[in-house]
């Protein structure tokens, strides 16, 4: 599982920072995987990767984002009669923190670490490139947003501001949903 819980965690060396990469290890010093940090939480390590040679960096974000939306695709997403969808299902794409649903051509996400939040620009470019939504609106939530340390700037964050609702279709049936 990706999730480190604190009560596993003996002890942090290194100094790590809120939303710094961090590698686990075991209490014999075997290299386990590596992850965000998101210390004074229940999970204060999201694990991103087990390969050590791998680098958790942007590059592995635009990857991973662009490896969900080919999935979607190649299930039939979106189709004629469905173009509202999770793209991205957290540790489901190996992106713990990070849900991103697409309602039409609008884009909807919802960040749940501060390693993630840190992350969140570069993130937004990688939706834009491989999703070309119309906007981009931010639903996280102000309890998770409070717990992880990070404000969010809830609505629209990128693209069309004057956007009023949704539109999209699931399995055929039409929606308009206001904002």
């Amino acid at each position: 599982h990706p999730w480190v819980y604190a009560q596993a965690v003996e002890r942090v060396q290194g100094g790590a920072n809120p939303g710094d990469v961090v590698d686990v290890l075991d209490p014999l010093g075997k290299w386990l995987g590596r992850g965000l940090y998101s210390p004074d939480t229940a999970i204060p390590v999201r694990i991103y990767t087990r390969n050590q040679s791998q680098e958790l960096n942007l590059a592995l974000f635009d990857q991973r984002i662009n490896a969900a939306v080919k999935r979607r695709k190649a299930w039939g997403l979106p189709s004629e009669r469905t173009n509202a969808f999770r793209v991205v299902n957290g540790e489901g794409d190996d992106l713990p923190g990070l849900i991103v649903d697409k309602y039409g051509d609008t884009a909807v996400i919802q960040i749940s670490s501060i390693g993630v939040k840190l992350r969140e620009q570069a993130i937004l470019d990688s939706l834009e490139r491989h999703l070309n939504p119309r906007c981009i609106i931010d639903r996280t939530s102000e309890r998770t947003a409070r717990a992880e340390h990070f404000t969010t700037k809830r609505g629209v964050i990128r693209g069309d501001q004057d956007l009023a609702q949704l539109d999209f279709h699931e399995r055929g049936f039409q929606y308009a949903i206001p904002l």
